[in-house]
């Protein structure tokens, strides 16, 4: 998995203009189990030859973890659905 963490930093690194925004759309809250999920959808962008602008759905899973909510998971998924 080393591979998978390094490999956002090297977008980064190669394009200083990278921007990543996330717009929740829907926050729920088990707190039994100190667990929340949020679905939203994602944009990226950056500078190439020209603006490029990606984006999609995303998922995340978050746990409370000593008092704090820590990320737990996140998946990023294609274009959104029209709403």
């Amino acid at each position: 998995m080393k591979g998978n963490r390094e490999s956002p930093a090297r977008q980064f690194e190669a394009r200083p203009d990278v921007v990543y925004v996330r717009t929740p759309r829907e926050i729920g809250l088990y707190s039994p189990w100190g667990m929340a999920y949020e679905v939203g959808a994602w944009e990226g962008s950056w500078r190439d030859s020209g603006r490029i602008t990606i984006g999609g759905t995303y998922l995340a899973k978050w746990r409370k973890v000593s008092g704090r909510s820590a990320l737990q998971t996140r998946t990023d998924g294609g274009p959104s659905p029209p709403p």
